[in-house]
């Protein structure tokens, strides 16, 4: 497939680049057994163009978002080396808003080598604590497609990647309910006149009992997008998000996100306590 930019996205993508078009001639980087992503390095996308209320806490190796009646999102494009740099100065930074629709394209074109392929590492661990659950009453239908009206998370995770073959965004993302068990698997879908995408929720944390907590997490990123995508195989990982939000429900909510790491094999044993 062959991307035709107009000239101000091509433009509006060179930030996101610039990098990449240094390392795309270079050797491939060794692949080490853990890929564990820079805490530090987050872009804002909070729905209400940067003016979504709440606030954003950032430590050494954590990240906590508190939502007031918002959403908001920080995400960042993880890659072998770092987090991919991105120019902050580009308008849809300063706006909080999503990238350029061509950018998972772009990047795959310009960072090939860096970039993290979900077949070599299928395997995604990661610690969270919340301050409180929020109401899930209306979250889904009995069908276990996500309303509007209910469709918020006290913490959410999310993984966006490209098919092998394919430059359509694939995501799925981890979030912790209230009542919805363990397991389920939710689907959001969103579209305008002839686009259309879903987006997969999976259910890694229910309940209240371990709230205030942290709670460590292990799950097979390549597993599940086989389940979800049964014919096709998944590709590079182009972003992960962190989300806390609730605007349709009216709360206030609260998540830290600490040690996001991707690995080669399934890890043996993890240290729990915080």
């Amino acid at each position: 497939m062959t991307i035709h930019l107009r000239p101000p996205i091509a433009l509006l993508l060179l930030g996101a680049i610039a990098a990449g078009t240094a390392l795309a001639g270079a050797q491939a980087p060794e692949l080490p057994d853990r890929v564990p992503l820079d805490m530090s390095v987050w872009y804002r996308r909070d729905y209400a163009r940067c003016n979504g209320a709440g606030r954003v806490t950032k430590g050494g190796d954590s990240i906590t978002i508190q939502a007031d009646h918002s959403a908001l999102k920080y995400w960042q494009a993880p890659t072998l080396i770092g987090p991919l740099p991105i120019n902050e100065r580009w308008g849809w930074i300063r706006r909080c808003d999503r990238p350029p629709g061509a950018f998972a394209a772009e990047v795959r074109k310009q960072d090939a080598q860096t970039l993290i392929r979900i077949a070599d590492y299928p395997y995604i661990t990661w610690r969270w604590r919340i301050e409180g659950t929020v109401d899930d009453s209306r979250t889904a239908n009995s069908a276990g497609k996500i309303l509007s009206a209910g469709d918020d998370f006290a913490a959410k995770i999310g993984f966006q990647m490209l098919p092998r073959d394919g430059d359509d965004l694939r995501e799925i993302a981890y979030v912790w309910t209230r009542s919805i068990p363990e397991g389920t698997t939710l689907v959001q879908e969103a579209g305008a006149l002839f686009w259309h995408f879903s987006f997969y929720r999976i259910v890694a944390e229910s309940g209240d009992e371990h709230v205030g907590e942290w709670r460590t997490e292990t799950r097979n990123l390549l597993e599940e997008y086989r389940r979800i995508w049964p014919d096709e195989e998944p590709g590079e990982l182009m972003r992960v998000f962190l989300m806390t939000d609730g605007d349709n429900t009216g709360t206030i909510a609260t998540a830290t996100y600490a040690d996001i790491v991707l690995h080669r094999t399934r890890p043996e044993r993890l240290d729990t306590d915080r």
